[in-house]
């Protein structure tokens, strides 16, 4: 090629000319919208005998134990079981060793997420094997977690209050110091209850894998027994034991013969304790509080509504305030729970609703004419929950809320029902009719096709009044066939793409195309609507075939004859020579363009593709712009290997057939991210984030300068 240097304007010129010529076949980008399987993937270790965290590329020549679900037989599976069972072993160990070592966040970040993920892989390998042992290893490898991360929480607590108490006492702030005292109190009796269960989960898993949670066991105990040891000298220091003793008058109990409860409490003399609080507990947090007189004596009852029939062990405590000198003291009373069947009275009931109209329930549980206080009320209307409440202290409930669609319209019953069962209330139910009106539905459709195999809709279902209508399938179809779904998001709006079926996508000669959208409101108060939609392919036709790339050709030697007759008379060279290297430089520049339009045209198709997914993520539409930037990976690759067959491959497939075409371990994480970011945005319910959109236009954004 001639040496050009002395006229960069020109060569700038040329390529932009080039470019713009070839701008055209690049709006012909081809979209691949699949609705294949999900392939789901496991990324473990080569195999049991591996450590923690060894993995290999996620490709075809990937071990068997990377993906369980190639793995076949029941030994494979137990082997692996087996060596996921060690690791989270190991975890809850190293987390016992941060506990000894009083790095307590970190102990907890070791039974967090990637225990988590460690655990769901267990799940998923354990549910394949025959036997139901392991599935239960899961539920005490699930309860383990559980118990540590409570259990690192509350020593973390208890040390730092701790510091706070001794900070207190140094500052001569002794009623501070008291509070915190008995904050500390209660946060050791939490966790030696912790600690209990902790142990019993490390037994479990000893007695049912190859694990050995001695030292594990050992750290707890020593924990228990320190802040034990230490709570028993701030309890000496600080405060006075109490002793509360109380009886019942009566053997069995109900609702309607409550429990008559008295007693006294006295000081660790035996001085008698006035206006101290005393406390019954009846079950599900509901207390009754007392007071004792100026001899320490208290007498009241409690009704029982939510306990358990049968012999019941029920607690009297002595409730001492924050600041008090005294120390809390208990005693339990023995009674049998007799059952009583309780009423509703409805006060008010809404007689007619409406989708998203307010639907109002009042009433009143009661025993003769005994409230029923903090019992629970669920409102119905057939199979429909449309609340639950709990009565106040006069046993009145109030409930008011919008219908919701899947109550059926016609003549329906609204109820409320005291759902209660073996309990000192039995369960009863009172009704009402309630007359549900249909709600006529409004749906738009917008759209535009981007090849002769992909259209891309959008539009929203509302009720008539505008009211958004989520969760709710719309049907697309062409001459009374269905060729795509979408569903609506919580706004009420939807927007995907659909990929023509074979016989509709072959006919490259179609202009338009008529298209329907609609809405059945099954199972639903909710009218059936429609809308109608003419995608034009009349642009598209102009970019697609063989003849694209002569009409390509012709159009940049068009551009560039005309530009070269127009510099030549211009004052931009002033040599004869400098002509005749331009000339020469037109001549290979034509050649060039020639035997590289097809590179150039992807790069361009993927630009636009890309471009259209930036303008996307701006709008706040996070769906397509995922959906673009798939695009603009998948024609990359279809582009960069000729073998490579895009007909009738799913997102998976696609990515497989990809897999064994010899790209490059970073081009097959970078797909196989893109094709996990796609399938999210199309096939699930979940909603999308900025932050995902732009991470798929991030590796999209590659593509445009990186070609195979």
């Amino acid at each position: 090629m001639a040496q050009i240097s002395t006229h960069p304007k020109l060569v700038l010129l040329l390529i932009f000319l080039g470019v713009t010529s070839l701008s055209a076949p690049a709006l012909g980008a081809s979209l691949a919208h699949d609705t294949g399987h999900t392939q789901n993937s496991i990324s473990t270790p080569l195999a049991a005998q591996q450590t923690a965290g060894t993995t290999t590329p996620n490709n075809s020549s990937q071990p068997r134990h990377q993906d369980p679900s190639k793995v076949q037989s029941e030994e494979e599976l137990s082997e692996l079981e087996q060596w996921m069972a060690g690791q989270l072993s190991s975890r809850l160990g190293d987390s016992t060793a941060k506990l000894s070592q009083s790095e307590y966040q970190s102990a907890r970040s070791v039974v967090g997420d990637r225990y988590n993920n460690l655990l769901s892989k267990y799940v998923e390998v354990s549910g394949r094997t025959e036997g139901t042992k392991d599935d239960k290893r899961a539920k005490q490898f699930k309860n383990a977690q559980n118990n540590q991360e409570n259990y690192a929480d509350n020593v973390s607590e208890y040390r730092q209050t701790y510091n706070e108490y001794q900070q207190a006492k140094q500052n001569g702030n002794d009623e501070k110091a008291r509070e915190l005292a008995r904050q500390l109190e209660n946060s050791s009796n939490q966790i030696q209850r912790n600690g209990q269960d902790l142990t019993q989960n490390y037994q479990n898993l000893s007695n049912s894998t190859d694990a050995n949670f001695t030292a594990e066991t050992d750290t707890v105990e020593n924990i228990n027994s320190n802040i034990s040891d230490q709570q028993a000298e701030i309890r000496a220091a600080e405060f006075t034991q109490t002793e509360l003793s109380a009886s019942d008058e009566s053997s069995e109990s109900s609702f309607i013969d409550p429990i008559i409860v008295s007693g006294e409490l006295v000081d660790e003399n035996g001085t008698a304790l006035e206006n101290e609080t005393v406390q019954i507990q009846l079950g599900n947090g509901r207390v009754n509080n007392t007071t004792t007189d100026e001899d320490g004596e208290f007498s009241f009852l409690g009704r029982p509504t939510l306990l358990p029939l049968g012999e019941q062990s029920v607690m009297v405590r002595h409730v001492p305030n924050a600041s008090s000198i005294y120390l809390g003291s208990n005693d339990t009373i023995q009674t049998d729970i007799q059952q009583v069947d309780p009423t509703i009275t409805l006060f008010q009931s809404s007689k007619r609703a409406q989708f998203k109209k307010s639907v109002t329930v009042s009433g009143r549980v009661h025993v003769e004419d005994v409230s029923a206080n903090g019992v629970p009320v669920v409102i119905r209307s057939g199979q429909t929950v449309l609340g639950v409440v709990k009565t106040d202290s006069d046993g009145r409930f109030t409930l008011s809320e919008p219908l919701p669609k899947s109550v059926l319209h016609g003549q329906k019953q609204i109820s409320a029902t005291v759902p209660l069962r073996d309990r000192a209330l039995a369960s009863t139910t009172t009704s009402a009719p309630l007359t549900v009106q249909p709600t006529n539905t409004r749906i738009n459709l917008t759209g535009q096709a981007f090849d002769h195999r992909n259209i891309s809709v959008q539009g929203n279902l509302t009720t008539a009044a505008g009211v958004a209508i989520p969760n709710e399938t719309v049907v697309f179809r062409h001459n009374g066939s269905q060729i795509g779904t979408a569903k609506t998001d919580r706004n009420g709006t939807y927007n995907t793409q659909i990929h023509l079926p074979p016989k509709l996508a072959e006919k490259k000669d179609k202009s338009q195309l008529r298209l329907s959208a609609a809405y059945a409101g099954n199972q639903t108060s909710l009218n059936p609507s429609n809308a109608g939609l003419t995608v034009q392919f009349d642009s598209e036709s102009l970019f697609d075939g063989s003849a694209l790339i002569w009409i390509s050709i012709v159009g940049l030697l068009s551009f560039i004859a005309m530009s070269g007759f127009a510099i030549q008379r211009s004052d931009w060279f002033s040599k004869s020579e400098e002509v005749d290297d331009s000339e020469q430089f037109i001549e290979e520049a034509v050649i060039e363009s020639d035997t590289n339009e097809e590179v150039i045209t992807t790069e361009v198709t993927t630009s636009l593709l890309v471009d259209r997914a930036k303008t996307a993520v701006t709008e706040g539409n996070f769906q397509t712009s995922i959906e673009m930037a798939y695009a603009a990976g998948r024609r990359h690759f279809l582009s960069a290997d000729d073998s490579i067959s895009e007909a009738g491959q799913t997102h998976w497939e696609f990515y497989q057939m990809c897999e064994d075409k010899g790209f490059s371990d970073r081009q097959l994480e970078q797909l196989h991210e893109l094709t996990q970011l796609y399938e999210q945005a199309t096939f699930t319910t979940n909603m999308l984030s900025r932050e995902s959109a732009e991470r798929a236009i991030e590796i999209a954004s590659t593509y445009k300068s990186n070609r195979k």
